[in-house]
């Protein structure tokens, strides 16, 4: 008789706990269709909205792109050069020779112009008429820390 009893306080508890859980569930608030849909609504909006600010993101991008390549064309063009890897011949007076762009942006003492053709894959072991790479060329004439800036923009590079 114990254990009928036990069973059935058992069994019991187990409707019991059944009917509160039942109660539980049908009391919290559900989500309607309109809060599902106003829901989805604002997803879209923000997804939306992060599409924008990525496309806004891309042209800024393209704009600096091509103001940094109409900047390096100007200066290459002022200085006689076509190309970032293209040579010039320079006129001695009893020989002639040939420089390149990054051996100019190192004569001229230029970190700035030496990073822009750095960034525009300048090459590095180019020799001048000199047998000389930029970065000899700015340890050579490196006086007392003279070009120290232009040869801390090779070490950027590195």
């Amino acid at each position: 008789p114990l254990m009928m009893t036990l069973g059935g306080l058992v069994g019991l508890a187990v409707v019991g706990l059944g009917i509160l859980y039942a109660v539980h569930v049908l009391t919290q608030p559900q989500m309607s269709f309109a809060s599902e849909a106003d829901a989805r609504m604002l997803q879209e909006d923000e997804e939306r909205r992060q599409l924008r600010r990525l496309e806004v993101d891309m042209a800024l991008r393209r704009v600096e792109e091509n103001r940094r390549q109409r900047e390096l064309e100007s200066m290459l063009s002022t200085a006689g050069f076509t190309g970032v890897n293209e040579a010039k011949t320079k006129k001695g007076m009893f020989k002639n020779g040939h420089t390149y762009p990054l051996h100019a942006a190192v004569e001229a003492n230029s970190p700035e112009a030496v990073q822009m053709l750095l960034r525009a894959n300048a090459d590095l072991h180019l020799l001048d008429s000199k047998k000389r790479t930029p970065l000899q060329l700015a340890e050579q004439l490196d006086k007392n820390g003279s070009h120290q800036e232009v040869l801390a923009a090779f070490q950027e590079v590195s």
